[in-house]
């Protein structure tokens, strides 16, 4: 099993992922922002989006918020070329936090750019 891994500007938060792969003995490629795509999808049976900055609203048909900010256009054209091409050989796409939206994003969904703090005190 080896699985296509997407990375974001943090690389703290990358070894994070590469270390849970690696623990469960999943091998695995890294694609960074901008990164070359490989050629084929033989021999990967998953994607996995990790966590990161916002995906840019731009995508969605939104205008950039004020408090919209860390957008990575390089890294949102890379995860969004490889989700069509994972969705279209019908492999698996794993979304972590922003790796979720951007999935969403990818699916022809919407984001809220940011929940009210009033919402997020409700939980």
């Amino acid at each position: 099993m080896k699985w296509l891994v997407t990375r974001g500007s943090s690389q703290s938060a990358s070894r994070r992922y590469e270390e849970w792969l690696a623990r469960l003995d999943i091998q695995f490629t890294v694609v960074p922002p901008g990164g070359k795509l490989p050629g084929t999808l033989r021999g990967y049976s998953a994607l996995l989006l990790t966590g990161g900055g916002d995906v840019n609203p731009s995508l969605y048909g939104d205008r950039r918020g004020s408090d919209t900010g860390d957008i990575d256009d390089r890294r949102d054209q890379t995860e969004l070329r490889l989700i069509g091409a994972f969705i279209s050989e019908r492999k698996p796409v794993f979304g972590i936090c922003r790796g979720l939206q951007v999935l969403n994003v990818a699916l022809r969904g919407r984001l809220i750019q940011h929940v009210p703090a009033w919402l997020e005190e409700r939980g």
